[in-house]
């Protein structure tokens, strides 16, 4: 089952002579369980794919599938529940509630749902909220407010956020842009283990090349068309052995810290 179908997908900013298209009959597949990356340079339409891929923007031309349902059908609530309920979003800029407790902001989805929570749903979420936190390094800090996190706890909460629902679908907007290169590799090898352990779908819009090399599938994104990395006008779609293996995308990873740590010490520097 494809949990993402999208076809002939277009959208424009501007108008007269200023017109740009963001997205230019882009189509694109992601079958259930696929870890995508979409790569390409600031200002490609990246986030404005992301966005109608999210149902969080309905201005646009052509058609959409999220989970078998044509989104085209839904009402505002309809989709509202459906993102809900399906969909979790990382962005780069975090977004935490700067008035909110680390736990609080991570129970923000059931919060401020339609759905009013009774004491067990309540104690069920927030038991699950701690366990995330724990799961992600953050054990005993849900009292603290944002404030008084790093930019790498800040998007781990925020990770913590998005999986809160168990969506089936995780969506990140520049999870890294925000991040040294150093805690954006910790965090790429959260989104890495997230995927090998559940199994959720992910897609990925960045700028950052480290996201590839945990993703099973890249596609970049030119002019408001997607291609397939290294295949430049071929469709958006990879065969399997081009996936790295488990093995491989840690190694990757270690292979670049590794390379930082000798040029490190080449100069005479600490890496941060």
């Amino acid at each position: 089952m494809h949990v993402v179908q999208a076809r002939n997908l277009r959208k424009q900013y501007g108008q007269g002579k200023g017109i740009r298209a963001a997205l230019d009959g882009v189509s694109l597949e992601v079958p259930r369980g696929e870890f995508l990356a979409v790569v390409g340079p600031s200002g490609c339409g990246k986030s404005t794919l992301l966005g109608i891929l999210g149902g969080l923007d309905r201005s646009y031309q052509g058609e959409l599938e999220l989970f078998g349902t044509d989104t085209r059908k839904l009402r505002d609530p309809d989709l509202a529940e459906l993102r809900g309920r399906r969909i979790g979003f990382v962005f780069q800029a975090f977004h935490l509630l700067g008035h909110l407790s680390t736990l609080d902001n991570v129970l923000a989805p059931a919060l401020f749902a339609h759905t009013k929570l009774d004491r067990e749903a309540r104690a069920r979420l927030t038991g699950r909220a701690e366990k995330l936190l724990a799961d992600l390094g953050l054990m005993g800090r849900g009292s603290d407010m944002p404030a008084q996190l790093s930019g790498g706890e800040r998007q781990r909460v925020a990770i913590a956020r998005a999986m809160l629902m168990e969506p089936e679908l995780l969506l990140c907007d520049e999870p890294t842009g925000n991040l040294d290169a150093h805690t954006g590799k910790q965090i790429v090898e959260v989104f890495h283990e997230l995927h090998r352990s559940s199994g959720i779908t992910v897609v990925g819009v960045t700028h950052d090349e480290l996201l590839t090399q945990v993703a099973t599938r890249i596609v970049r994104l030119r002019h408001g068309r997607l291609v397939e990395a290294g295949n430049e006008g071929e469709p958006a779609v990879a065969p399997d052995a081009a996936r790295p293996s488990e093995a491989g995308a840690k190694a990757a990873l270690d292979g670049e810290e590794a390379a930082e740590a000798a040029a490190a010490g080449e100069l005479g520097t600490e890496v941060p």
